[in-house]
């Protein structure tokens, strides 16, 4: 089952007015939704529940023994036996067969024959988020940030939550569980934003990822028949594509948690406003990134060591990031020349405190917006390519072919995103696009209506959602 499914048009209303009628009763609300969770789970494929309630139960019970232990050996032990036992589980199903081949190739370079038996594994959605939800968790008990949670059922909720459980966001325990220990109303206010929230993000998602998409899947199919011109538009329709895909997730995530009194974190906040490639890191996929900077980057040293050291632990850090999204050498690639790109922020040593607020425009503004925007599009070739020798043929094709032109569907697609991309920028420092909107009621429902004309009229160009792969 996924957002823009017709099978989740049916289940959300029915989830909603079931989880409002136990309103009295939140631990009701509780099972509820920890049932619903585990349906919408099984939905993708029934065999994988048996992961998620492992993952579960292996770092509940190590959480609890963590917090009986006035030792910080031992409390150190039974943490690393959660992490050993999960990274086990995900390395497995996601990265078996990719470091197999990897060891295989190194050996054959060699000299060594050796053929290795590769398992056909099919990758459980989800499983990347919620280990890394477990994995912060006792970590966090283990470091007496917060107690280990006595309730399984509260837990296991706050693990399979099916709004951010399939693409995140990747929530703290500190700040999701409270919710689900306490007493929900109904907030009519925050349950409208989030329909209003919804719909801007199935927006983002079926109008206009999902009109990217083909262009794309051309591009980067047939790179070597397309020329200079096309090759360009398709590297930027795909910048446009996986910022629209996965922040239309995000949304439609926060938005459907907002209509059962749940608060989410922000996943995205305009990224493509920002100046530099530090600031874009800011700003996307925020969740993700706080984790490795909390649970990787600060433990190895963080900012607190020299230059070098500091350069070093950004390009792990990246490294990992990379090789989080994907089990390929080019999402390791993709994630090294991001790090890369920090260094002269490193170098020169000048700590830039951005603000979550983007400063109105200013020529010098928009020309560095331009900038870092095209330096992320580049970059992220080797995201979308699969390889990195198909990678750079890519980039080589589209400096070396000749100008050609493009046809007026990818005119039309460009200017379908220069819309989405006008509506975030008026509305750059609220949560989400359709928060603010400064207009009369009739002028506001008539760019509602407007927005659900372009979805409907989109709805026949269904791809997946590109992180659901990972």
């Amino acid at each position: 089952m996924t957002f823009d499914s017709f099978d989740f048009a049916l289940f959300l209303p029915l989830a909603f007015i079931a989880y409002w009628l136990l309103a009295a009763h939140f631990k009701w609300q509780n099972v509820l939704v920890l049932a619903l969770s585990y349906f919408f789970y099984a939905c993708s494929d029934y065999r994988f529940l048996a992961l998620i309630a492992s993952t579960t139960l292996i770092s509940y019970s190590c959480a609890r023994l963590i917090d009986n232990s006035a030792s910080k050996s031992h409390r150190r032990l039974w943490n690393m036996v959660n992490i050993v036992a999960n990274l086990a589980i995900l390395f497995y199903f996601k990265y078996f067969n990719f470091f197999a081949e990897s060891v295989e190739a190194m050996l054959n370079a060699v000299g060594i024959e050796s053929t290795f038996t590769l398992s056909r594994i099919i990758l459980p959605i989800g499983i990347s988020f919620y280990t890394f939800q477990a994995l912060s968790y006792t970590i966090d008990v283990t470091h007496r940030r917060i107690k280990a949670e006595r309730s399984l059922i509260a837990y296991a909720t706050y693990i399979s939550f099916f709004p951010q459980l399939v693409a995140g966001p990747i929530e703290r325990a500190s700040d999701l569980l409270p919710q689900f220990k306490r007493k929900r109303t109904f907030d009519y206010a925050l349950a409208a934003d989030g329909v209003r929230r919804m719909l801007w993000g199935f927006f983002k998602k079926m109008a206009i990822a999902d009109s990217c998409a083909h262009t794309v899947n051309v591009c980067f199919a047939d790179y070597a028949q397309c020329n200079s011109i096309m090759l360009f538009c398709g590297m930027i329709l795909f910048s446009i594509q996986i910022y629209a895909d996965f922040s239309g997730y995000s949304d439609i995530a926060v938005g459907c948690a907002q209509l059962f009194g749940i608060r989410l974190s922000d996943n995205f906040r305009c990224p493509y406003f920002a100046t530099s490639i530090t600031e874009l890191w800011r700003r996307w996929h925020i969740t993700l990134t706080g984790w490795f900077r909390d649970y990787v980057y600060i433990p190895l040293g963080g900012s607190r060591c020299r230059k070098s050291r500091i350069i070093f632990n950004t390009i792990i850090v990246f490294a990992l990031s990379g090789l989080w999204h994907g089990a390929q050498w080019h999402f390791v690639v993709w994630g090294v020349l991001n790090g890369i790109l920090f260094i002269p922020d490193i170098i020169s040593g000048k700590k830039k405190r951005y603000a979550d607020c983007i400063a109105p425009i200013s020529p010098t503004r928009l020309l560095n917006m331009l900038l870092t925007f095209l330096l992320f599009s580049l970059i992220i070739v080797f995201f979308r390519a699969e390889s990195i020798e198909s990678a750079c043929q890519y980039l080589f094709c589209m400096a070396s072919a000749g100008p050609g032109s493009v046809s007026m569907k990818i005119l039309a697609i460009l200017l379908c995103s220069a819309f989405m991309i006008w509506v975030e920028w008026l509305n750059r420092n609220c949560r989400h696009a359709l928060q603010c909107i400064k207009l009369p009621a009739i002028g506001r429902y008539a760019f509602y209506y407007l927005i659900i004309f372009m979805i409907l009229w989109n709805s026949g160009k269904y791809t997946q959602f590109i992180y659901f792969q990972f």
